[in-house]
């Protein structure tokens, strides 16, 4: 009778071993790559069924999953494996089929400082126009990460950030470095005057010398700062623009006015001139024959 048992427990005994020594022993994880995705062939050929009372059973293992090679996206599949032997009893496995982005991200700031006025409400986007980030899938915006924000709103000064961001397969871009310069703004200028420009390759050191010899400016600044959309114009327009004086403990006189660009010249058009000319010269040449004519 022991004997029976024995042979019954042994007959209950089904064995599905994962071949893959890249997936988990332990949770078998089928990591796939988004960007070439492991056809669900392949990962069937991970498996392989033995039974004590059947032998080899790893052409009758049945799969359920959703995963499709041809139509998947990031995230996990739920894999169902099972097999039944003659006996009717079966074995089940549950695994999961993780499809994943293996690309990082890059990120890339445009600015070689950043002004944020600490007087005023904090708009992140003061940061985040300057910065660029690429990924082959998302847009991942809202997963940028700059450490050590909070810290620049104690007081005036110059601080250098890290800056990164984490796509939805949680791969990490380059980190940067952001430099922040910290003001206080005390004092606020609006000029309704436009300063007139013709060429779109001024520096901003060659817009503020204008600006000064244009407009009435503070005494005793220690260094001077200019934001404008002028600078990446490529067409004329009127683009806004503003100016911090800024002293030597930080406090900032700030000037608002608008860069007007005109690079575009009137041209005459002179085939419409040569066609004037032509016709007048063709009357006045039918005119002297009719005259002749005439006489």
């Amino acid at each position: 009778m022991a004997k029976i048992k024995i042979i019954f427990l042994l007959t209950l005994l089904t064995l599905l071993i994962p071949l893959s020594t890249k997936a988990s022993e332990y949770c078998h994880l089928h990591l796939v790559n988004y960007a070439h995705p492991t056809p669900l062939s392949e990962i069937k050929k991970r498996y392989e069924a033995y039974d004590l009372t059947d032998g080899n059973l790893t052409q009758k293992i049945e799969f359920n999953t959703e995963y499709s090679e041809d139509n998947c996206s990031i995230g996990s599949y739920a894999l169902e494996v099972m097999i039944t032997n003659s006996l009717g009893y079966t074995t089940t496995k549950h695994d999961i089929i993780l499809v994943r982005d293996f690309i990082s991200p890059k990120i890339s700031s445009s600015a070689n400082e950043i002004i944020i006025d600490i007087s005023k409400e904090f708009d992140i986007n003061t940061i985040y126009q300057y910065l660029t980030i690429e990924d082959n899938l998302d847009d991942i915006s809202d997963n940028i990460v700059i450490e050590g924000l909070e810290a620049i709103f104690d007081e005036v000064g110059r601080y250098s950030l890290k800056c990164y961001v984490i796509d939805s397969s949680t791969n990490k871009s380059n980190v940067i470095e952001l430099n922040i310069l910290a003001i206080k703004t005390i004092t606020e200028h609006l000029i309704s005057d436009s300063l007139n420009v013709n060429s779109t390759t001024l520096t901003k050191e060659e817009i503020i010398k204008l600006f000064i010899e244009n407009f009435e400016v503070p005494n005793g600044y220690e260094e001077i700062k200019i934001i404008s959309n002028y600078f990446e114009a490529t067409d004329d327009g009127i683009y806004p623009a503003t100016i911090h004086f800024i002293f030597s403990d930080g406090i900032s006189e700030q000037y608002t006015f608008k860069i007007e660009l005109k690079t575009a010249q009137e041209t005459t058009n002179y085939l419409q001139l040569y066609w004037f000319a032509g016709a007048a010269v063709i009357l006045l040449i039918i005119g002297i024959i009719i005259y002749r004519k005439r006489r």
